[in-house]
């Protein structure tokens, strides 16, 4: 079986396996385009740090390899067209210096190699780290990964043996699925919050300290929102968050653009069952009225799916979610400068908890969402009508991993339901 995506929330990540990217190396693989809007990345690996190496579509319709870090890539000649099957194959001979491309066995293009990049993200059948709304769009079978540079008449008997040749010497990964059509691969598990808590204080500092111990449990992630306000907006954002000294990802924040300036900041990180510490909150000059709320998801994907920010500084904050998987949770944190009582808006919104530090206000929810899309005019307000407030979202996804069947059992974290689908390839079971 192979596995389809049918959008692109829906990828397979396969984590660290892979690296560190070997001089020579071929990648290769089968896939069915049933969406060609954009750059659509099949296989590979790419984020911040360099694009690592990936099969790709570009926004011509040209088939890519890209084997280097920096713009060094190639691309074939033939315009992939939607609903047909391709084979298609990147070899980067690092010894020679060259990388190419081929398309149903053909060679269509060859270029120069570049530098071998270092990168740290995952390696991903679909959704990019960089660029989540390139994944492919499709159906993909019998990824394979060799060590060595293939040969012209390895990569013919490849694709004319269509999954059941014997070419395995050097071979170091190779994806094989094996389910029911139409079966979904995992099942996606609801994310559970846990263990809030909270705390305040309106003396005036630079930091606040919570005593925090993670609730057992698998697929932790710590969540932590803190507030504060000030006449200074340099103050009012977190500079810093630490839980046992070890720094959490800052992932959203805002501030009102008033006289006395309102800030606020979601931040997160990947902990253990029964980790215990200090959650200690530090900001950029003294504020006297500052909040810190925090909780653990469990059952949830350490890395945020999308994020929004919005300020308002005459009543209702609402902001709006454009990218949301199937059972995710949308993290909700606001604050308002005058200590009124937070009340959220927007479907199934709930509040975990709220704090007042003097004259100031800041609140945590959640909302759990059933299937994937878009979700608006998610906010709060407050009564009377408070005349500063400010907003962040992060929206966490679940962890499901199931185990792939593939030459070295590597496991496969799947996201958002992909589901397996029948191909013409032949039996690859030896």
């Amino acid at each position: 079986m192979a596995i389809k995506l049918l959008n692109t929330n829906q990828y397979a990540d396969f984590g660290d396996i892979l690296k560190p990217i070997p001089n020579n190396y071929t990648l290769c693989c089968w896939f069915y385009p049933t969406d060609l809007s954009s750059w659509k990345m099949i296989f590979g690996c790419e984020d911040l740090s360099g694009p690592g190496f990936h099969l790709e579509i570009n926004n011509s319709q040209k088939p890519g390899f890209h084997s280097s870090e920096g713009t060094v890539e190639v691309f074939g000649t033939t315009t992939i067209e939607l609903n047909t099957w391709y084979h298609i194959t990147g070899v980067r001979d690092g010894s020679s210096g060259n990388q190419k491309i081929y398309i149903n066995s053909i060679l269509e293009g060859t270029g120069v190699c570049g530098t071998i990049s270092t990168v740290t993200s995952p390696n991903r059948i679909g959704k990019p780290f960089n660029y989540p709304t390139q994944g492919i769009i499709g159906i993909v079978d019998d990824i394979r990964f060799y060590d060595r540079a293939l040969s012209d008449s390895e990569i013919e008997t490849i694709y004319a043996c269509q999954g059941c040749d014997n070419i395995f010497y050097g071979m170091q990964f190779r994806f094989i699925s094996s389910g029911a059509k139409d079966q979904q691969i995992g099942s996606i598990s609801d994310i559970a919050v846990n263990n809030v808590q909270s705390a305040q204080s309106s003396v005036s500092a630079s930091s606040l300290t919570l005593n925090y111990t993670v609730p057992t449990g698998t697929n932790l992630i710590l969540v932590v929102s803190a507030t504060a306000e000030s006449t200074y907006s340099g103050r009012v954002m977190p500079t810093n968050i630490t839980f046992n000294g070890n720094a959490l990802t800052n992932q959203a924040e805002d501030r009102t653009t008033t006289s006395a300036y309102n800030g606020v900041g979601l931040w997160s990180k990947t902990v253990t069952s029964g980790e215990s510490g200090d959650i200690v909150v530090t900001w950029g000059g003294s504020n006297s009225r500052r909040t810190v709320m925090a909780y653990v998801l469990n059952g949830a994907n350490g890395e945020v799916e999308a994020t929004a920010t919005a300020f308002n500084n005459t009543g209702t904050t609402t902001a709006d979610i454009t990218t949301v998987s199937d059972k995710a949770i949308i993290v909700t944190v606001c604050a308002n400068k005058d200590g009124y009582t937070m009340t959220a808006v927007g479907t199934n919104h709930n509040v975990d908890a709220t704090l007042v530090a003097g004259a100031h206000a800041g609140a945590m929810g959640h909302i759990t969402t059933s299937s994937a899309g878009s979700n608006t005019g998610i906010g709060f307000t407050a009564s009377p009508t408070p005349t500063g407030e400010a907003l962040a979202l992060a929206v966490f996804s679940p962890y499901n991993s199931i185990e792939e069947i593939s030459d070295n059992k590597y496991k496969a974290t799947v996201h958002n339901g992909p589901t397996y689908e029948e191909t013409f390839l032949k039996l690859r079971r030896f």
